[in-house]
C-alpha cells in the first residue's frame, strides 16, 4: 500500500516455530524492507496459549524475510506489522 509516496506493507501471519529459532521464518517474495544502516524494523508477535512466552520478530533490512525468536518449544504465534519498504513490491 502506498501512503504519501512511501511504500509500506501491512500484514498478519499465523504459524509455529521452535524455541531459539532466529532463521527467516517468513519470506515474502517481491518485497524489500527498508535498509537504514542495518536497522531492523520490529513487528508485533503474540504467543498463543496461557504460558508467558518471550518472543520477538523483526524484518530483515534490505531483504524480504521476517526473523523470529521464542524461548518456548514449538508454539503457535501471530505476527502482525506495518513496516516501511525500500521500494514498490514487484507484485503491486
Amino acid at each position: 500500500q502506498d501512503q504519501d509516496g512511501n511504500h509500506r506493507l501491512k500484514f498478519n501471519f499465523a504459524g509455529a516455530f521452535s524455541a531459539g529459532q532466529t532463521t527467516p521464518i517468513i519470506a515474502i517474495t517481491g518485497v524489500t524492507f527498508k535498509n537504514v544502516s542495518g536497522y531492523f524494523q520490529s513487528v508485533s508477535i503474540i504467543a498463543v496459549g496461557t504460558s508467558p512466552y518471550l518472543a520477538s520478530a523483526q524484518c530483515e533490512p534490505g531483504g524480504g524475510s521476517i526473523y523470529c525468536y521464542a524461548n518456548s518449544s514449538s508454539t503457535a504465534f501471530r505476527i502482525s506489522g506495518d513496516v516501511e519498504l525500500d521500494s514498490k513490491p514487484t507484485w503491486a
